[in-house]
C-alpha cells in the first residue's frame, strides 16, 4: 500500500507518518522500485495500535518504549503489559477528571435552568 492510502485508512497524515517514521516510531518499510514506501497489512496494524496509543494520550517516548519491544520482537509480555497498564491508567484518571467537571457542570446548568423558571414565574405574577 501507498502511503496515501495508509493515511486514508488509518486517518493519520502523510506528514505524520514519515514524522513517526523518522521517529523510529514506524521501521521497516519496504520500497518499490521506484523508492516509494510500500506498506504491509501488519504495518497497517502497527500504525493503528500507534493510532490507538497516541489517542490514549501516551507520549512519544511511551510510545517509543513500546515500539522498541515491538520491533526488537522482545517475547517478554511484562513489559508490553505495563505500558499497555499505564496507558489504561492516564485514560481512566482523564475520565475521572471529565467526569468530575461534566458533573459540575450539570449542577451550574440546574442551577440557571432553576433560576430561570423563577424569573419566569415572577413574571407571570
Amino acid at each position: 500500500m501507498k502511503i496515501s492510502e495508509v493515511s486514508k485508512i488509518s486517518g493519520i497524515s502523510i506528514s505524520a507518518l514519515r514524522y513517526y517514521e523518522k521517529q523510529n516510531a514506524i521501521r521497516n518499510i519496504k520500497r518499490d522500485e521506484q523508492g516509494l514506501r510500500d506498506y504491509s497489512d501488519d504495518d497497517l496494524k502497527w500504525i493503528a495500535f500507534l493510532s490507538a496509543m497516541k489517542n490514549s494520550r501516551l507520549t512519544l517516548s511511551e510510545i517509543m518504549e513500546y515500539a522498541n519491544l515491538y520491533y526488537t520482537k522482545n517475547e517478554d509480555f511484562r513489559e508490553r503489559l505495563a505500558v499497555t497498564k499505564r496507558c489504561r491508567e492516564k485514560l481512566a484518571n482523564e475520565l475521572q477528571e471529565l467526569q468530575e467537571s461534566i458533573s459540575f457542570l450539570d449542577k451550574k446548568i440546574a442551577f440557571y435552568e432553576k433560576k430561570i423558571r423563577e424569573q419566569e414565574d415572577s413574571i407571570q405574577k
